[in-house]
């Protein structure tokens, strides 16, 4: 008698065992995917202008700032796409930087650190970047050129805000397609970038 209960319980126990936990059958975590939140975020402080706060900042700790290192994004939809606005705005935590474009696509972007001297392209005229740390905006695939000569944007090119890191946004260059700009910091150097659309917008931000 006392063996069987002893098979009885063993059975028992295995078929305990084989079931999931209460854990497994619940709703899976939140995705921790950065870039996607940070488009979210990027897309909703920027839909309600360059001085708006967003709902939620990154932290230094979030893997969406890239400190002291290059950043890049791949290019979105046709190439090459025209420039139709860029503005500058200030944040509780960071410093912005909006390119708009006039097609449903953004350009290769690389940014990454610049040394002196500063030049103008194509011409290798000199040019003075204010700040302490000057970084290289380099997007491949983006003019202010249309195909018929005229400029999609006729904005400012040299924007010298004064913000708490972003001393100074000027144009490098637009040729051949290949837009630059030097990006001028009070010393600082974690960047975040994330392609938004409706219109098509590529934000930078710059951490306080």
């Amino acid at each position: 008698m006392t063996k069987r209960f002893g098979l009885v319980l063993a059975g028992v126990l295995v078929l305990a065992a084989c079931q999931p936990s209460a854990s497994s059958t619940g709703s899976p975590e939140p995705s921790t995917n950065s870039s996607a939140s940070n488009e979210a975020s990027a897309s909703a402080a920027e839909s309600a202008g360059s001085t708006a706060t967003p709902a939620a900042t990154p932290s230094p700790t979030d893997a969406g700032w890239i400190c002291g290192l290059r950043v890049t994004l791949a290019a979105t939809g046709v190439a090459p796409v025209h420039t139709v606005d860029v503005r500058v705005g200030t944040h509780t935590d960071y410093d912005r930087i909006v390119f708009e474009y006039a097609e449903a696509g953004t350009p290769a972007v690389l940014i990454q650190h610049a040394t002196p001297p500063f030049t103008k392209d194509p011409s290798g005229l000199p040019l003075t970047v204010n700040g302490s740390n000057v970084l290289e905006i380099n997007l491949n695939g983006a003019t202010k050129v249309a195909d018929d000569g005229s400029l999609t944007y006729t904005g400012p090119t040299d924007f010298q805000p004064g913000y708490a890191q972003l001393v100074q946004l000027v144009e490098r260059g637009d040729f051949e397609a290949v837009n630059t700009w030097y990006l001028g910091l009070d010393g600082g150097d974690c960047i975040r970038a994330a392609v938004v659309t409706n219109p098509s917008r590529l934000v930078i931000d710059v951490q306080h």
